[in-house]
């Protein structure tokens, strides 16, 4: 398993920066004087025994407790295809076939080092250009993996509409961001498919995604697994939740769970599961901004 991101990573130089400016803003509002804040300097022992527990408590993993101990992981070798197999492979699709790819090749080479965390880089077809909507693009999606595998099953057919499926906040700006800044009409996405964050509940991957870090949902990741279909077709291989969407099973207004790609019964089920359910079998794919 790939090293993952914990509370005992050690801060940086930026951010130790950024909370001294925070304490000297607080410093500055608190309304003391010049005696006032001797005295608080002549306490410098109590001080800190007060402010510890402060930082402490602002700085608490939510939901913690959401995490299991897995043995699940990914095929033996596995990895993500080169830029130019992948884009081979999309451009069969009918769907795909003609799209402007003129720009895969020359975005790729700009990676010159991968961001912290990412496995390789993913070519997924800019869901604006298959589709009106995104969940239109996810509908799209669920029907090229019922062509392409024979195990395929999907448990929401019919409820992928808008009052059941969303993105996050994130998620919909790092997309709206890339889908702006790159010329042609697929984006080049350095992305994890779940082993970062395996075992993890969703909502508690989501509050250890590091700044640049946001959730796939279950459009790019259902066409990461178009092109690998290895990636996920036997049992212990690790699913992957989409954390990048919300779902509303009972289109209620209430979206707690999420979409997530999983292996049972001989078959690759497309289904939901609670965002707060942690479980060994799967893990929160990402993708990374630079």
């Amino acid at each position: 398993m790939d090293t993952l991101i914990t509370s005992q990573e050690k801060m940086t130089d930026g951010q130790i920066a950024k909370v001294k400016e925070l304490l000297e803003a607080a410093l500055r509002r608190s309304g003391l004087d010049e005696n006032g804040v001797q005295r608080v300097i002549e306490k410098g022992g109590n001080f800190q025994k007060r402010i510890i527990p402060v930082l402490q408590e602002l700085g608490k993993l939510p939901y913690a407790d959401e995490e299991v101990k897995s043995t699940y992981g990914y095929p033996k070798d596995w990895q993500l295809k080169s830029v130019s197999e992948q884009l081979a492979a999309l451009q069969q699709v009918e769907y795909f076939k003609l799209l402007n790819a003129t720009y895969v090749d020359k975005i790729a080479k700009n990676f010159s080092e991968l961001p912290e965390g990412a496995e390789g880089l993913a070519i997924i077809p800019k869901p604006s250009k298959v589709a009106s909507s995104y969940n239109g693009a996810v509908v799209l999606m669920t029907e090229l993996m019922a062509k392409q595998r024979k195990d395929w099953y999907n448990y929401r057919r019919g409820c992928l509409g808008s009052d059941h499926l969303r993105l996050t906040d994130k998620t919909e700006q790092a997309l709206a961001k890339l889908e702006k800044e790159t010329p042609g009409d697929f984006l080049v996405i350095p992305v994890q498919t779940g082993l970062r964050h395996c075992g993890r509940s969703v909502r508690q991957a989501r509050g250890m995604f590091s700044s640049n870090e946001w959730g796939l949902g279950p459009y790019e990741v259902g066409i990461i697994l178009l092109v690998h279909p290895e990636r996920l077709q036997k049992y212990k291989h690790l699913g992957i939740d989409c954390t990048g969407c919300e779902y509303s099973s009972a289109a209620d207004g209430q979206f707690d769970d999420c979409l997530y790609f999983n292996w049972g019964g001989g078959r690759l089920g497309f289904s939901d599961g609670w965002g707060s359910g942690s479980g060994q079998d799967c893990g929160s794919a990402s993708g990374f901004l630079r």
